[in-house]
């Protein structure tokens, strides 16, 4: 019979420390960023529903037009100065409603991000307060048209899904981008044969 309450004892002790370890994640979320399980639905795992528009903050874009390997600049920021948020995950997407990516996202300044999604993907490696969050898009392919697309957290209970995005669409001719990577690949091949070239030479003069 003692035996039996010291195991029940232990047990409880077991379960109140996992509870306490988890409580950091409970009471904050994620401050290191968005989980790979967010990737898709891009909706955080905060125990609460998605907050409602309107979305105070902002998404702007250094060119709303791209061509091959453009690199253009985003701007997350708070509409109003009241108005900060503490976590984010942006996507270029070319569908908003599909979670493969395009290109590459990059934090740009002092911005702490990282890419638990990808590369075409970048959320926050802290939760402190913002006011604005910078990063860059390295455009590749050619669809018609990629979004930039964020999830913003303003607190734990309150963040909005998918709550701004920013289209930007292709200025180029399709079929282009492909092709001018192909030449640059060839270029390189060409000048590896020049140089093994001119080494067989310099070998069979001497």
């Amino acid at each position: 019979m003692f035996q039996m309450e010291n195991m029940m004892m232990m047990m409880k002790i077991a379960v109140l420390c996992v509870i306490i370890l988890a409580m950091p994640d409970i009471v904050t979320g994620y401050p290191s960023g968005a989980p790979s399980g967010a990737c898709e639905s891009m909706t955080p795992n905060h125990g609460a529903p998605a907050s409602v528009p309107p979305v105070p903050y902002t998404l702007t874009v250094s060119s709303t037009t791209y061509n091959c390997g453009d690199v253009i600049t985003v701007t997350l920021a708070n509409a109003t100065s009241g108005d900060t948020f503490k976590g984010f995950l942006c996507q270029a997407r070319p569908d908003v409603n599909r979670s493969s990516t395009v290109g590459k996202l990059a934090a740009s300044g002092a911005l702490a991000a990282t890419t638990n999604c990808g590369d075409g993907a970048i959320t926050h490696s802290e939760s402190s307060d913002k006011i604005s969050a910078v990063f860059t898009w390295t455009a590749s392919g050619d669809n018609p048209t990629v979004n930039i697309v964020c999830t913003v957290v303003k607190a734990k209970t309150t963040f909005w899904v998918k709550g701004v995005r920013q289209p930007i669409t292709f200025s180029g001719t399709t079929g282009t981008c492909s092709k001018a990577m192909g030449s640059r690949g060839s270029g390189f091949l060409v000048l590896v044969l020049s140089i093994l070239v001119a080494l067989q030479w310099k070998l069979t003069v001497a």
